[in-house]
């Protein structure tokens, strides 16, 4: 039986002294009877309704741990039963019978700190002359087995006819489970306001009646109001409005959802207890400049759900507001910068590929005349630099855009086999010329038709094989080879791309830093290769992109290889795509083109090109100028410049296929012609409704080449 459920004091002592009484006056009876007939008392209705009231009061006392006694004043002598002395964890027998001097009772049960309250306690007693006066008083005792209980005691003097008291009666009570639950109690309360009042975190409670509770000293901080002004009261609104109004936790309270999204725009609900609600808003009225306060609340539910309560948190988040204002504000100024970064690495490469297009080209066209031997070489020399520097332009624009997160991977269906073959076409004459063995090997397990970024998967080709090709000293070898790693996810191949040489191989010590920006194998003034050491950086950053894997293995003096290992989706029907290929064959005479390009020399040098190649041109400076050139005049193709005063080439191929230049030409070919070439670029030309795109240098080959593909599909 727990304490709460046991009688109280005051109901057992009544119904204790009613026992008594008719204890006493059954007793009365027995000895009349006894007057009228000596000797023993047969079994009577009386004695049997005695032996009852006797067991119902032993039962009620020891339900309470509960005992009576007396103390005779006269001796100072108490009379215990051996229910007392089970309270005291021992028996009468033990004790030598059922009375004992007050002086040994203190002596061996009495707690010496309690001594001086109990003393207190008898002193008061019989100094008062109220005959109805009780002693009423808790303290400890020391048990037979040396265990600390707790007593509750309460005694009252029994006074003869003359108003002399005779003795004292009373009973004592075990109250030690009580007292032990009312001190983990009082710990565990102490320890909820050590949390509360000693949180940082502004916070309130109330009761179910929206009566504050507790109000912590941080709040008090934050509002300026004391709890001892808003405690027991409903008056902690005012603290954050000027017009009352219901705050978060007391519509918890009242399970009014609608009221919550209504006042305060929080998405919450009641039916789950532990569920938080949480608003932020600004009070302008707080502090010099207002302030942001978060609000949190949830209710407080007892063992069986009931509701206790609710507690409210409030944060000052004004600082994290201004730091978010300033974080954005950053984050605006860094794509701002990034834009202007996007817009100066275009012009850029606007403004040195205009240029440098008029360079080669005017050496392509000085190769096309009759030059003797020692000239061919000089116009030879002179375009492999320009060549050079064009592709150490295209770098630095592409490692700037991968490293601005402005480059993106462009999945679609390609054939493995044409990209290899176009990287190694590249390097084929040079290989020769250099005297290097370029070789390739495809593993005809491989499943070459795939979907993936084959314009990216080409770029890692081609920096590794130029790479190989710098440091293979001639009469050395390189391997490029192809093969399908075992499939690790259905539809998904993985494809391990080696290339293998035998040049000059890398030291260990190099090894750590090879795939870092403008990091060369060869370093200081004495450098056998050129380059600027940023191929393999570029390589590493497109295979991040791409979720493969790239790493070297090299021996000094024997060769370096090169792995990369790069997931693709496969196709396992044909793609149906145009075949875009070269068209050594076809007969570009008679075809009409019309040049759109505002830069002189960069039209003069596409003119003398188309007319090297038998194909009839108009020139037109702008987009405008084109447009309205095509409404009156019928052409085969367009070749169109991005960049361009009065109308761009984007826009002016827009409006074409809009119809703006006649129906008849929505569908005709248009051809990008741009100086804007950092890699990956032509999917934005093409995307516009562009259908080829070429960039600038502009190679003579590569414009027979695209106008050999319109021709060939007939687009």
């Amino acid at each position: 039986m727990t304490d709460e459920d046991k009688p109280t004091y005051e109901q057992l002592l009544a119904r204790n002294e009613s026992l008594a009484q008719e204890l006493d006056r059954a007793r009365k009876t027995i000895r009349e009877l006894q007057v009228i007939h000596p000797g023993p008392l047969l079994d009577t209705e009386k004695s049997h309704e005695l032996a009852v009231r006797q067991a119902q009061m032993d039962l009620v006392l020891d339900l309470a741990e509960m005992a009576p006694w007396e103390m005779d004043l006269a001796t100072n002598i108490f009379t215990f039963d051996n229910r007392f002395y089970a309270l005291y964890g021992t028996t009468a027998a033990q004790e030598g019978g059922c009375r004992m001097p007050a002086e040994t009772y203190t002596r061996e049960f009495m707690h010496p700190d309690d001594m001086r309250l109990v003393n207190n306690a008898l002193e008061e007693l019989f100094s008062t002359s109220d005959p109805f006066f009780e002693v009423n008083l808790e303290h400890r005792i020391i048990r037979r087995d040396g265990k600390e209980r707790y007593m509750v005691v309460r005694y009252r003097l029994v006074r003869d006819e003359r108003g002399m008291p005779i003795k004292t009666v009373g009973a004592n009570q075990d109250i030690t489970s009580r007292k032990l639950a009312e001190k983990r109690l009082e710990n565990s309360e102490r320890k909820l306001n050590a949390v509360v009042y000693g949180s940082p975190v502004p916070m309130f409670f109330i009761d179910r009646d929206h009566r504050v509770l507790h109000w912590n000293t941080a709040i008090e901080q934050l509002t300026g109001i004391a709890e001892k002004d808003v405690r027991y009261s409903r008056n902690h609104w005012k603290a954050f409005y000027e017009d009352e109004r219901p705050c978060l936790g007391d519509l918890l309270l009242d399970h009014d959802d609608q009221a919550i999204a209504d006042i305060y725009k929080a998405e919450c609900s009641v039916e789950n207890m532990l569920e938080i609600c949480v608003f932020t808003d600004f009070f302008p009225a707080m502090g010099e400049n207002g302030k942001w306060l978060t609000f949190s609340a949830a209710l407080i539910a007892g063992p069986d759900n009931d509701i206790l309560g609710a507690v409210e948190t409030v944060q000052d988040v004004t600082g994290l507001k201004t730091a978010e204002r300033n974080l954005i504000k950053a984050k605006e100024a860094a794509e701002a910068s990034n834009r202007s970064k996007s817009e100066f690495l275009a012009n850029m490469s606007h403004e040195i590929r205009t240029p440098m297009n008029g360079i080669l080209g005017m050496l392509q066209l000085l190769e096309s005349t009759e030059l003797d031997e020692n000239q061919r070489e000089y116009v030879s020399l002179a375009a492999q630099s320009s060549r050079r520097l064009t592709r150490l332009l295209s770098d630095i624009l592409d490692l700037s855009r991968i490293e601005a997160g402005k480059l993106s991977i462009i999945n679609e269906p390609f054939d493995l086999f044409e990209v290899l073959n176009q990287a190694l076409d590249i390097f084929l004459p040079l290989a020769s010329q250099e005297g290097v063995e370029l070789t390739s090997m495809l593993d005809p397990e491989t499943h070459t038709k795939l979907v993936g970024d084959a314009v990216r998967l080409q770029q890692i080709l081609i920096n590794l094989i130029g790479n190989a090709l710098k440091f293979t000293p001639t009469g050395g070898a390189i391997s490029v080879e192809v093969r399908q790693l075992p499939e690790a996810r259905e539809n998904e191949v993985r494809i391990l791309l080696s290339v293998l040489d035998t040049g000059l191989g890398i030291p260990d010590d190099k090894l750590t830093e090879l795939f870092s920006p403008f990091t060369q194998g060869e370093k200081g003034n004495i450098r056998k290769n050129q380059g600027a050491g940023l191929g393999l950086a570029i390589c590493r950053r497109l295979v991040g992109l791409m979720n493969a894997s790239i790493s070297v293995e090299s021996e000094v003096g024997k060769g370096t290889a090169f792995h990369v290992s790069i997931p693709f989706k496969r196709i396992d029907d044909e793609i149906h795509r145009p075949e875009w290929t070269r068209q050594d064959n076809v007969s570009l005479i008679g075809l009409r083109v019309l040049l759109t390009e505002d830069d002189k020399v960069s039209a003069i040098l596409a003119k003398r090109y188309l007319s090297l190649l038998g194909c009839r041109v108009v020139w037109a400076e702008n987009g405008k100028q084109a447009i309205d050139i095509l409404r009156t005049e019928h052409f085969d193709v367009v070749l169109m410049d991005a960049q361009m005063p009065v109308m761009d080439g984007v826009t002016a191929t827009r409006a074409i296929r809009q119809g703006d230049a006649g129906k008849e030409n929505r569908a005709i070919h248009i051809i990008a012609l741009t100086a804007y070439a950092m890699a990956g670029e032509q999917h934005s030309f093409l995307d516009a409704g562009m259908n080829d795109y070429l960039s600038k240098p502009l190679e003579l080959s590569a414009l027979a080449a695209a106008l050999g593909r319109f021709l060939s599909t007939g687009e």
